[in-house]
């Protein structure tokens, strides 16, 4: 999983699902300190200017043995709903927006 975030709070990005092999586009805000919210985007349903969001995705940070994580819920349109957590592993910050590499766990 990759996140890019930018500096007006916006932030974009891509995962690949581990069990199916496919890969899935995120976007979203980061409205509030310690608050994102994402919005999952299937391009196997058309692309994201007319295509169908497939998921939305809720998380808060917090620090766990002096790791930043985000944690909350994926819920998918078709009403499945999954508890989930990223770790940051690495950041860099480049021109106006900061790169960040995260894990990604589904519980």
């Amino acid at each position: 999983m990759k996140l890019n975030r930018y500096a007006n709070g916006r932030v974009r990005g891509r995962y690949t699902n581990l069990n199916n092999n496919k890969s899935y586009e995120l976007i979203g805000y980061n409205y509030a300190n310690g608050k994102l919210y994402l919005d999952e985007w299937n391009p196997y349903m058309g692309d994201i200017e007319g295509g169908l969001g497939s998921a939305r995705v809720s998380l808060r940070k917090v620090t766990v043995n002096g790791r930043v994580q985000w944690q909350g819920r994926m819920s998918n349109m078709d009403k499945r709903n999954f508890t989930m957590s990223f770790a940051r592993t690495s950041s860099t910050r480049t021109g106006s927006r900061n790169k960040d590499t995260l894990e990604k766990k589904l519980r």
